[in-house]
């Protein structure tokens, strides 16, 4: 789909999306913010890098989820944990794998789940 400029694609749960991401214009950043390494509540240095990546997009955001009932959690973690909430319809995302869709996020306002906690040892 194309993308306005400055968009940032966001993943969040446990769908194995990153083939989808071959589809998105080639200049739209990917980040997941909860995955198989991943998790909101972790804290770990990917996943403040993740979020500082979140918080400094000054552009469109949009959620890329499956159909699948885990990705309905991974929103609601991308909500609670981020602030970022489905704002509108989705539009699906042609391939030949399974059906995706891009969702568009709006911020609202709240800190990241990691913002206030220290990460553990050695992460």
């Amino acid at each position: 789909p194309d993308l306005p400029h400055g968009s940032l694609v966001v993943i969040a749960g446990p769908s194995p999306l990153a083939f989808a991401a071959t589809a998105l214009p080639a200049d739209v950043p990917v980040v997941s913010i909860e995955n198989n390494f991943m998790r909101p509540d972790a804290c770990t240095g990917l996943q403040r890098e993740a979020a500082g990546r979140i918080a400094a997009s000054r552009g469109p955001l949009w959620l890329l989820r499956s159909d699948q009932p885990g990705d309905d959690a991974g929103e609601q973690d991308a909500r609670t944990a981020y602030g970022l909430a489905v704002a509108g319809g989705c539009m699906a995302v042609d391939n030949s794998l399974a059906a995706v869709r891009l969702c568009p996020l709006r911020r609202e306002p709240r800190p990241p789940a990691c913002a206030n906690r220290a990460s553990p040892p050695g992460r």
